[in-house]
């Protein structure tokens, strides 16, 4: 977007439109390189942000509910949820989702909870959030709020006051009106969108197990029933402390279900909707949890509760005090060129961009070029499909650096290989240099030991 000037067309890669998401995301990335700078940070910090405004919404409810112990509590529950916590760093769709579905469901409750005229303020802000949900993952967004609303209304018999507490021909005209042009102009632009989205991302992805249509990939096949596994991950530690709590009151929240006036079944049909969608979803991801954690951090906070405004001390302590922990751990590693580090191509990058410089070469991946190569590189990285290609590299008149991984060596012909100096290996690619003509000097490649 922010190389093309096209903001209305996601790209998978230039000139190849990507049909799999809308923009919403992309927009907000996109803004941050165009205002802070190609920067690492300027791209994640969207999402950042979006889980920053999650937190400030759940704390807000929480304070108006039951007081500022308790909203500190559910934040720092949702804060340092395991999930949450990676999400906020990750360039990806889901906390813009997460914040829709947050914003939503945030905004419903308030609504009902509140007076004629500050109600309606946030039945509208209801409204704009399922757009932003539109806008950040398509109709999954309206079934992640819609299902346990609508369960909750009627459980409950809400359904005459939930009729009367939003502006629901207003506000679907203001869903509409945020939402809609972009789709109209995406089908404009590249038709065929539409039935590719809906029909291939929101159902095939979901029904059919190793979905063989993905066109940027391949379908993320997991067995039924696996998406309750990944919430044990993606709450953790507090998918195990706040049920180990609970098992030692199992009364006390009968009890409360019985006297919260909707509030607890409200968060748990919140909290579990994710996971009851996806049980019997074919094509499934961890961050697919994420929209659930902000009710289950409330919910945490109301296991927690200790007595007249109390929270029991040692399960707050044992989490929040085991994340801080896995945050320093994790920063060591990551400052050590361990873990997810080894997946960027930041230092490759920078390995090669020397070596080609001033003689017209490029870094050329052969059969895979990750996505942060083209980041790192700013898109000059090229790619080959095949072998055959090498031979147009070998016969211009530059001398390019080839990464390839190094279980694919074996793929390239003795000749043709023998025509490279072998350089270093660099994060399971290995690089491979044209050798210079005999009156040309050799760079400073360091050769494979």
């Amino acid at each position: 977007m922010v190389a093309t000037g096209d903001w209305i067309t996601p790209q998978f890669s230039l000139g190849v439109p990507f049909w799999g998401k809308p923009p919403l995301s992309f927009w907000f990335t996109a803004a941050g390189f165009r205002v802070l700078g190609l920067h690492e940070w300027a791209g994640r910090l969207p999402s950042f942000l979006m889980n920053l405004f999650m937190v400030a919404m759940v704390w807000r409810l929480a304070a108006r509910r039951k007081g500022q112990l308790f909203a500190r509590t559910a934040a720092l529950i949702l804060s340092s949820c395991l999930l949450f916590w990676i999400a906020g760093g990750a360039v990806m769709t889901d906390s813009t989702l997460g914040c829709a579905t947050t914003l939503c469901m945030v905004s419903f409750w308030r609504a009902m909870d509140t007076g004629t005229a500050p109600g309606r303020v946030w039945g509208y802000l209801f409204f704009a959030g399922l757009a932003m949900g539109l806008l950040a993952k398509g109709p999954v967004a309206l079934v992640l709020i819609g299902f346990p609303l609508a369960l909750w209304t009627v459980a409950c018999g809400r359904v005459r006051q939930v009729l009367q507490a939003l502006p629901w021909l207003k506000g679907t005209v203001l869903t509409l009106v945020l939402a809609l042009p972009w789709y109209v102009a995406a089908e404009w632009k590249t038709p065929g969108f539409l039935e590719y989205f809906l029909v291939g991302e929101h159902w095939n992805r979901f029904l059919v197990p190793g979905w063989k249509g993905d066109l940027y990939g391949s379908a993320h096949a997991r067995p039924r029933g696996t998406i309750w596994i990944y919430w044990l991950g993606a709450a953790f530690p507090w998918s195990f402390i706040v049920p180990g709590m609970l098992a030692k009151n199992p009364t006390g929240i009968t009890g409360a279900l019985k006297s919260g006036k909707g509030w607890y079944s409200y968060l748990i049909l919140w909290s579990v909707t994710p996971m009851l969608l996806f049980t019997l979803a074919g094509n499934i991801l961890p961050a697919y949890v994420l929209p659930g954690l902000p009710a289950f951090a409330l919910l945490g906070a109301e296991v927690l509760k200790k007595g007249k405004g109390a929270v029991a001390p040692r399960p707050i302590l044992l989490g929040a005090g085991f994340m801080l922990v896995l945050s320093m751990v994790a920063t060591l590693v990551a400052a050590t060129g361990f873990g997810p580090g080894q997946r960027s191509q930041k230092q490759l990058v920078r390995t090669v961009a020397p070596l080609v410089h001033g003689n017209g070469g490029r870094l050329t991946y052969l059969f895979k070029k990750p996505f942060s190569a083209d980041f790192y590189s700013r898109g000059t990285a090229g790619r080959l499909d095949s072998v055959a290609g090498l031979d147009s590299l070998l016969n211009d008149a530059a001398r390019d650096v080839v990464a390839v991984r190094k279980k694919y060596l074996h793929r390239i012909p003795g000749p043709v290989l023998a025509r490279f100096i072998k350089g270093e290996e660099i994060n399971g690619y290995l690089l491979l240099m044209e050798k210079a003509e005999s009156h040309r000097e050799e760079p400073d490649f360091r050769p494979v030991i």
